[in-house]
């Protein structure tokens, strides 16, 4: 076999399958709430405990009462006074006030409200979060801006701290949302494992277009009918049944040797894994507002994802199948594939 092909395989297998951890839906969100009222601006913003300078806090350790973060506010309001702001033209205020409202007890977030006044009426806002931790890249705040009355979604990331609105458009949004959908492909290790043992044995191109499509169908109808709340499944059972769907296609691999009806499969756990995208939005609450373009450019990013995976693994499995090692690689990888979904299927059921 050739080597340049055998290599850049198994390296992209090995990666999708011994790098990813087994929870692939944690949440790690934090939230923003900011709103304009005249020429005063409240910017409500909950971040994990250990983001802020509280000595003692520990993100896997027992709940956090106010008191413990009282005596440390000083500390807290200088961090975000450097990392957070908003601005209206040339006017970007300090906050005149910063309180605590909650100390997270049950979400293991702080919740802080900064309020600003600015010089006249505000008819457009700038606002930064910047409150990232450099050893969690993944984290994401999801914000929303209430203003002239409408409501924009953005997500706050450590490579996007800064949102500027104006009103108008939702050009931010969508793109904002569209990015989100990519990353939720390139970190939902269980839809790449999926992903990948459908196309693992595919013929041609016109068998992957088939399973892509049913895939894609299937998961852009459950995704837009859950995001408005028509339809709903408990998560722990999206999650039980996404993992066992990689489970069974993996098991279809080894066992089965006609794989003409796989598009069938794609659509029928399609409908499951949208209800696990959906549930990305669904922590978002979406307002009216918006709501359309947001749907839309978070599936467009979720097909972006799925169609980078293809375009980069399916011309080496073309390629692996004229080699002596097709056989072995394809039954490796599904065997890996398979354990995989049976562990997670066991932790979801279990967990």
């Amino acid at each position: 076999m050739k080597t340049s092909i055998l290599r850049p395989f198994l390296a992209f297998v090995a990666f999708c399958l011994l790098a990813f951890p087994a929870v692939a839906h944690q949440s790690d969100f934090g939230y923003s709430e900011v709103v304009v009222d005249g020429s005063e601006v409240t910017y409500l913003i909950e971040v994990p405990g250990h983001y802020l300078p509280v000595p003692g806090l520990d993100p896997l350790g027992p709940p956090v009462e106010p008191d413990e973060v009282r005596p440390h506010m000083p500390a807290v309001t200088e961090v975000l006074r450097e990392r957070v702001a908003v601005s209206s033209g040339h006017d970007a205020p300090e906050p005149y006030a910063v309180e605590l409202v909650d100390a997270g007890r049950d979400t293991g977030l702080i919740a802080l409200a900064l309020h600003y006044r600015f010089d006249a009426p505000v008819h457009e806002l700038a606002v930064k979060h910047d409150l990232f931790d450099p050893q969690e890249p993944s984290h994401k705040n999801l914000a929303k801006l209430h203003l002239a009355g409408k409501t924009s979604e953005y997500v706050f990331t450590p490579s996007r701290t800064v949102f500027r609105y104006d009103g108008r458009g939702i050009l931010p949004q969508a793109w904002s949302f569209l990015l989100l959908g990519i990353e939720h492909i390139f970190t939902g290790y269980d839809h790449l494992a999926f992903v990948l043992a459908m196309i693992l044995v595919g013929r041609s191109l016109k068998d992957v277009a088939k399973i892509v499509t049913g895939f894609t169908v299937a998961h852009s109808l459950t995704l837009i009918l859950a995001a408005l709340g028509i339809v709903s499944m408990p998560d722990k059972v999206v999650e039980s049944v996404i993992a066992l769907s990689i489970a069974v296609v993996a098991a279809e691999n080894l066992f089965l040797k006609q794989h003409d009806k796989r598009w069938i499969f794609a659509f029928a756990f399609g409908l499951v894994h949208g209800f696990g995208f959906s549930g990305v939005l669904r922590e978002l609450g979406l307002p009216t507002e918006g709501l359309v373009s947001s749907l839309l450019s978070f599936n467009l990013g979720v097909e972006v994802g799925q169609l980078a995976v293809v375009a980069v693994t399916f011309p080496l499995v073309i390629a692996l199948r004229r080699t002596s090692w097709h056989v072995p690689v394809v039954r490796g990888a599904s065997v890996a594939v398979l354990v995989m979904g049976l562990v997670w299927f066991g932790e979801r059921v279990l967990g």
